[in-house]
């Protein structure tokens, strides 16, 4: 009987160190990016580049924007960053920092295409084709659904 609650008792520590190690490993190899490309193009359905499309990229980090804080169980920085594609329908835009993005594309005649969550790397790649229909712009820019299966 002493021989079974001494082994019990290893397991259960063994389980405790193991959770422990691999939580630390997770918060060590899960930091914000640090300079991001990201890039891609926005095509319409039959292969053509869409010129001046409109790139939202809603980013978010672990540290807070305003001051050197750090948490890595919740995203504490937020920003919402815009840029155009070329004739070529390409776009690209380099950033700080970040652990989380997604993007969403409009153009006027189509319908607006959103990216699913992406976590930060290097460089990030990420094509859209769009589909003629009816956005508003202002769709664009509504983030708390983003937001909000974030965290």
């Amino acid at each position: 009987m002493k021989g079974k609650i001494i082994k019990i008792i290893s397991i259960l520590i063994l389980i405790i160190v193991i959770v422990f190690i691999s939580s630390i490993v997770s918060f060590l190899i899960n930091p914000d990016a640090k300079d991001i490309e990201v890039e891609g193009y926005v095509l319409g359905e039959n292969g053509e580049p869409l010129e001046n499309s409109t790139v939202v990229l809603f980013n978010s980090t672990y540290k807070a924007k305003d001051n050197e804080y750090t948490d890595y169980s919740s995203y504490l920085g937020h920003d919402t960053l815009i840029t155009k594609t070329n004739k070529d329908g390409y776009y690209f835009k380099k950033i700080d920092r970040s652990a989380f993005m997604t993007i969403r594309v409009y153009k006027q005649g189509f319908l607006i295409s959103k990216s699913d969550g992406l976590n930060s790397s290097s460089n990030i790649k990420h094509d859209f084709i769009l589909s003629k229909g009816i956005s508003k712009e202002t769709e664009l820019y509504e983030e708390s659904e983003i937001i909000e299966k974030m965290q």
